[in-house]
């Protein structure tokens, strides 16, 4: 079976691992500064880079509009809701072991 990585997975490998695969090529220093020093950072970095990622793609590299009021409602919303409450199906790569 193929496995094929999340895009989430693909932008945290670049993030950390293009820096230090870098340096590893040609000899340089790391940058520490430049590696994200916490998983919220990580995090930052990796959502920001779909963010960008997305507004190229489905709006011409502009920046998508603003949330009314600055900030998203914590927790899912109603479509979130009712999609949680529908009984989840094994995925085809969950084993019982």
């Amino acid at each position: 079976m193929e496995l094929h990585p999340h895009p989430a997975t693909k932008i945290t490998v670049l993030i950390i691992g293009g820096p230090l695969a870098h340096a590893d090529h040609t000899g340089d220093e790391i940058d520490l500064d430049a590696l994200p020093d916490s998983a919220s950072a990580l995090v930052e970095s990796a959502m920001w880079a779909e963010v960008l990622r997305l507004e190229r793609l489905y709006n011409n590299g502009k920046p998508f509009r603003e949330v009314a009021g600055g900030r998203l409602k914590p927790g899912p919303g109603q479509r979130g809701v009712s999609r949680l409450k529908q009984p989840r199906k094994p995925a085809a790569t969950d084993t019982n072991s």
